[in-house]
């Protein structure tokens, strides 16, 4: 019925299957009744999770600057001003910096809340790196 072998229906079962494709994961689930998408990773919001990615960015941007970059500034300065003088600093650190995961969640929060593509703010991302000189491999 999954035109999958017994082997591997049996490694399933026990917890030892190797190698499982998501053809052969997408048959086995169609079997039982059930489907498998796959879309892009959804922030969970619990706890000190829940903060808002700008907010997280804003104040690891500006970890080691006495003046700190607000989360509406550093909104602005990601959509297409240029980020001013006092700031560039602040940005080229968290460009270079911060976690991959935390500037995918930058990413999904202009696409949600301005609607913005997210091609675009990686874009805009990496010429922001480009002119303040980050020098992290995926600016390059």
């Amino acid at each position: 019925m999954s035109e999958l072998s017994r082997a591997t229906v049996n490694g399933v079962e026990q917890g030892t299957a190797r190698d499982l494709s998501v053809l052969r994961a997408s048959r086995l689930l169609n079997a039982l009744g059930l489907n498998m998408a796959i879309g892009p990773v959804r922030r969970q919001r619990t706890g000190a999770a829940s903060m808002p990615a700008f907010e997280v960015a804003a104040r690891t941007a500006s970890t080691s600057y006495r003046a700190a970059l607000v989360p509406r500034d550093l909104r602005n300065i990601l959509i297409a001003e240029p980020p001013p003088a006092a700031f560039e600093p602040h940005v080229r650190s968290l460009l270079e910096e911060a976690p991959v995961s935390l500037l995918a969640a930058l990413v999904e929060e202009l696409a949600e809340n301005a609607s913005i593509p997210p091609e675009v703010s990686w874009s805009r991302m990496r010429a922001l790196a480009r002119v303040l000189g980050a020098q992290r491999d995926i600016w390059l």
